[in-house]
């Protein structure tokens, strides 16, 4: 189920909560996003709900995440939650996670062996190395335009929507902005405070040499 109230750049909650009074005059208005936000649990309330008045949740694996944080972020620490079936495999997992750990989690559960091809390490098997590189990427948003009732990105070449790629191991960030080629450095709030930070070098040649693996024509 994709629910979209929280994504933006406005929200229509179905009740005002933290923007009661108010009026929506800009883009991103936090109380707004925070209503979205109370929309989406009363939204996963009801369909947890519907799970256990049918007897399905114990027969269900519920995931719970997100691709991007408020405003299209790549770099904030996001929900994934699991919930298998009677409360099973109970625990938190303190170092970084990523999207691509769903898939082989949920096969491990299952008892199901990951195909080689697939990335990402399931969760289920001991806690993730807080080093390793997790990547993320973002849109160019000044490929954006607007029709006046509907958004739309109109690719161009040579990276087409990509607008910058990152990586981050530990507590350490790179980023790339590819339309200008500049790689910044930041802290972020994570994983790993033992970790070294990434060779800028290696991190900027192992970004392109995945573009150009992937049919991107890389100047």
């Amino acid at each position: 189920v994709h629910l979209m109230g929280t994504h933006g750049r406005r929200f229509k909650p179905r009740q005002q909560v933290f923007s009661l009074g108010k009026v929506q005059k800009r883009n991103w208005m936090p109380d707004f996003y925070d209503d979205a936000v109370v929309d989406f649990d009363l939204s996963l309330e009801k369909m947890v709900g519907f799970l256990r008045d049918r007897g399905l949740l114990d027969k269900t694996i519920v995931v719970l995440y997100s691709d991007h944080g408020a405003q299209h972020t790549t770099l904030d620490r996001l929900p994934l939650l699991f919930r298998f079936p009677g409360g099973a495999r109970a625990g938190r997992v303190p170092e970084n996670a990523q999207n691509l750990d769903i898939a082989p989690t949920l096969l491990d559960a299952l008892g199901i062996k990951a195909p080689p091809w697939m990335g990402g390490a399931s969760l289920l098997r001991g806690r993730p190395d807080p080093c390793r590189w997790i990547v993320s990427a973002r849109y160019n948003q000044n490929l954006v335009r607007t029709n006046g009732k509907f958004w739309m990105l109109l690719p161009e070449p040579p990276w087409f929507s990509l607008g910058s790629l990152s990586v981050i191991s530990g507590r350490t960030a790179l980023t790339l902005d590819l339309p200008t080629d500049e790689l910044a450095i930041s802290r972020i709030e994570a994983g790993g405070d033992a970790c070294a930070s990434p060779d800028p070098a290696k991190v900027r040649s192992f970004m392109m040499e995945h573009l150009q693996a992937n049919g991107y024509q890389v100047p």
